[in-house]
């Protein structure tokens, strides 16, 4: 009522218009908004989720089919315009005096539909479907077409040793086992099996379950041929691994390689990068991945999570694929990747920082993330950086594991055109990091974020101290966020320190070799063109005896 105590009309009065048809949807929704959630606690187990009802299909129909509507107003200018007219005209019948107050009011309220579009669309969901999952408890996103085959392979090496290998894999329902099996390609022996462990997670509606199992007492230098599930649900197709050489990174014909991305979405744009990489690993010329954040590329709509594990696993499944959190992985308090990606560690970290010595690399990954979308190292990841590069800049460490590599998803040093990315949010990381970094004579950082390829010079406190990559005295910074996904490759900047930039879809390469002589130790790393494998710059750090 306003002031003189005349009401307004009552809905069933209301002439017809294009936003009164929608009034009753609109309180649908807030229903659904009010109405009490499914539990969303840390994972649960098999039995746990096998208890649980499904989310109510008429439900999710009701919800699809408002938000369709809501989604073809919003998207209709005419029905827009209407509205807006109508309801201008209402506000300004009851508050005559108030014409710029009813505008912006009408303006706002009527255009909320509109920016929810435009924020969606950019996320690239298939909108009715996504936010009634998402956003509304309504729908449920199955992981697999399947009720007990396995899909989503992927290995992942585990904090206790390189004789060890982790699977992890997704069905739609619970198994009486998870369990793995192995054996040597050349062996005619018996096979060796184990069983592990399975959970699940509801955030975001989603329904599957991870598996996971550690094979174990694994030889050097070996072929394995490996199945997972079990003999009452059905197997997956064999699959096949290598395991690392004793001597992996140690001799000069045999260098310890590693393939890196960033930034790689689950759409098409990432095709010839993840074509790249399946190349790479068929053909024995890489031991393991780093995808270091921004991985898929799901934006809490857990169907494309599916999509990308899908996608990844002619890789994923053939040499171990590790993972560090990024800014797209936040929704939910990064539940979802939590949840799929089991990194060394899990345990105590969730695999949202850990680190690992491969041959001569000690591999440090960080979390740059915070909740609300921001770049951050919070103080007690802080204090496990700072324990971790003590032990591994020892000398006695040292002199067996010369490199140390650190790898996170946002940026402490990259150049663009914009004053927040690599502004104050990179100026906030090297406020909290950077003398960690230098004081442990990190040699590499590999970031991503920045959609493109860029690499400095050696950098300490925004400085270069060199030109050249022979004996420096301060770490190499790279971006290498290129891989393809839905937002597109952007250009870099002109920074004073930067030695090369690149805009075109890509992935990177390491070479690392330390002879127990000391008489080669390099770090060699390459941007390569994924359309083609082309080389696009190369560069070596080099420590010389």
């Amino acid at each position: 009522q306003n002031r003189d105590k005349r009401p307004f009309p009552a809905p069933g009065a209301m002439p017809f218009s294009p936003f009164s048809s929608l009034l009753p949807p609109l309180l649908l929704i807030l229903s659904f908004l009010l109405s009490p959630s499914e539990g969303h606690g840390r994972g649960r187990s098999g039995a746990e989720a096998g208890a649980e009802e499904n989310r109510n299909p008429l439900s999710c129909f009701v919800c699809k089919e408002v938000v369709h509507s809501l989604d073809e107003f919003a998207t209709n200018a005419t029905s827009v315009q209407h509205v807006v007219e109508e309801w201008n005209e209402r506000c300004l019948s009851h508050f005559p005096k108030h014409v710029q107050l009813c505008n912006s009011a009408v303006n706002k309220t009527v255009g909320f539909p509109t920016w929810v579009h435009k924020q969606l669309t950019t996320l690239a969901w298939e909108i009715p479907e996504a936010f009634c999952s998402v956003f509304i408890p309504a729908c449920s996103i199955a992981c697999c077409e399947d009720d007990f085959a396995p899909e989503q392979i992927r290995l992942a090496f585990t904090e206790r040793g390189l004789d060890t290998m982790r699977v992890s894999w997704s069905t739609l329902k619970a198994t009486l086992t998870s369990t793995v099996e192995w054996w040597p390609v050349d062996s005619k022996g018996s096979k060796t099996s184990v069983e592990g462990k399975n959970h699940t997670y509801a955030t975001g509606g989603w329904q599957g379950q991870i598996h996971t199992a550690v094979m174990t007492n694994l030889a050097p230098n070996t072929t394995y041929t490996y199945r997972v599930g079990d003999s009452l649900s059905g197997w997956s197709s064999p699959r096949q691994f290598t395991t690392l050489p004793r001597n992996v990174g140690r001799l000069s014909s045999r260098p310890l390689r590693v393939a890196q991305v960033g930034d790689m979405g689950y759409g098409n744009l990432s095709d010839a990068t993840i074509k790249e990489l399946q190349r790479l690993a068929e053909n024995g010329l890489v031991d393991f991945i780093i995808h270091n954040g921004d991985v898929g590329y799901a934006d809490g709509y857990q169907r494309h999570w599916d999509v990308f594990l899908r996608k990844i696993e002619p890789v994923a499944s053939r040499v171990p694929y590790l993972t560090a959190p990024g800014n797209h992985e936040f929704w939910f308090n990064f539940s979802a990747y939590r949840h799929r990606f089991q990194m060394p560690d899990y345990e105590a970290f969730e695999s949202m920082h850990y680190s690992l010595d491969i041959g001569p690399l000690h591999l440090l990954v960080l979390n740059t993330e915070s909740v609300i979308d921001t770049s951050n190292l919070k103080p007690e990841q802080l204090r496990w950086i700072r324990e971790d590069l003590m032990h591994a800049n020892s000398p006695e460490v040292r002199k067996n594991v010369p490199w140390i590599v650190a790898t996170g998803h946002r940026p402490f040093y990259c150049s663009d055109h914009n004053k927040e990315q690599c502004g104050y949010f990179a100026a906030w990381l090297r406020l909290l990091g950077e003398e960690l970094i230098i004081s442990n004579h990190v040699d590499l950082v590999i970031q991503a974020h920045e959609h493109n390829m860029q690499r400095s010079y050696p950098l300490k406190q925004s400085a270069p101290t060199t030109t050249s990559y022979v004996n420096p005295d301060a770490p190499v910074y790279v971006v290498s966020g290129a891989a393809g996904n839905r937002e597109r490759n952007s250009r870099p900047g002109n920074k004073s320190w930067l030695a090369w930039a690149s805009s075109e879809i890509g992935y990177s390469t390491l070479e690392i070799v330390a002879t127990p002589d000391q008489q080669v130790s390099q770090c060699k790393m390459e941007f390569r063109l994924a359309k083609d494998g082309s080389l696009l710059d190369s560069f070596t750090i080099e420590k010389t005896a």
